[in-house]
């Protein structure tokens, strides 16, 4: 559970750098 927990949070964060880069939500 923690694996997944981590892996989700990891996923999130990507997603918000992504996001901020592009400047538009993908």
């Amino acid at each position: 559970v923690l694996g997944i927990e981590a892996v989700r949070k990891s996923i999130e964060r990507e997603m918000n750098n992504v996001i901020s880069f592009d400047g538009s939500y993908v």
